[in-house]
Formats: structure tokens, sequence, C-alpha cells
């Protein structure tokens, strides 16, 4: 795989990873401000029910129109009480589980851009390992070969050769790899 298409696709799940985010915090907005509205939608339907009782009293004490039309009123207004209830419910029981689906989605989004990351830099070290002179291969493997035949590990005389950066010498390849190719952490 190219550079450039490996990085075409790390872009493409880098962007899926975002837009995965972005939704979870949307849905946990929505959840939150869902279950905050519970509590007060109860004490509406409790407040609603205590009004259509007070309504079913007054027209069994009166039986005229305006008590019939007020039990009308606290009825529907009852029921509107319940119904917006059950909704918020049902929606915030929806909302959870969506939620819980996009963050199983991050969690494979972002295996998916650690691949690709992944295969990126692979692809990377490959085009520079390409640059490196085939001479310089033949130099290393005598190199090795002459110490390895005296006796010693192939590891530590390789690391003789070709010893680990420090960490201020990495930072700096890695931030020049970066600018470079755009990788991002």
């Amino acid at each position: 795989m190219s550079i450039e298409e490996a990085r075409g696709k790390y872009e493409v799940t880098k962007r899926a990873v975002s837009a995965c985010q972005t939704a979870i915090q949307q849905l946990q907005g929505k959840a939150d401000a869902l279950s905050e509205s519970l509590p007060e939608l109860g004490r509406a339907v409790e407040q609603a029910e205590k009004t259509k009782t007070a309504a079913l009293d007054a027209f069994a004490l009166k039986s005229d129109k305006m008590s019939e039309a007020e039990l009308k009123r606290a009825r529907a207004g009852y029921e509107s009480a319940v119904r917006q209830q059950s909704e918020t419910v049902e929606l915030s029981e929806a909302t959870e589980r969506a939620l819980k689906r996009q963050q199983a989605e991050i969690s494979r989004l972002q295996a998916s851009c650690d691949l690709a990351r992944r295969q990126m830099l692979e692809a990377i070290a490959t085009e520079i390992q390409t640059n490196i002179p085939p001479d310089t291969f033949v130099t290393v493997e005598k190199f090795l070969i002459a110490r390895l035949q005296n006796g010693g590990i192939y590891d530590f005389h390789l690391k003789q050769l070709f010893p680990q950066p420090d960490t201020t010498r990495t930072r700096e390849i890695a931030k020049e790899l970066s600018t470079k190719y755009g990788i991002s952490e």
C-alpha cells in the first residue's frame, strides 16, 4: 500500500471517529436532558391526577355543564401529561440504546483508525527503507557476520551499530515525520 493510499484510509477513519465522538456527545446531552425532565413530568402527572380527581368529585356533587366541562379538561390534561411522560421515557430509553450503539461503534472505529495509522507508518518506513543504498545493507551484514563469528549476540552488535535515539531525538524525528506525512497522535 502506498503512503497516499494509507494516508487516505487514515484520514477517512479519523473523520469517522470524530463524527462518532460528536454523535456520542450529542446523544449524551440529549439523554441527560431527557433524564432531567422525567421528575418534572412525574410531578406534572401527579398534579394532573389531583386536578382530575378534584374535577370528578366536583362533577359527582354538582353534575352540571360547568363541572362536566371542567372534568373533560382535567381528563384531557391528565391524559396529555401521562402521554408526554410515557413518550419521554420511551425516547430516553431509545436514546440510551443509541448511545450504547455509538459507544460500541467508536471502539470499532478507533481500532480501524489505529490500524490505518499503523499501515501508514509501515508505508512510510518502507519508503524510507527503499532510499537506503543497497551497499549499506551489504556493509552492515559484513559487520554483523564478523562480530558474530567472534562470538556474541546479534541484537547486541546491531544495537552497537544502531543505538536507540534518546527521547529528545525520538520526539524530533517523530515531529519531522508528522509534519512531512501528516501523522497525528
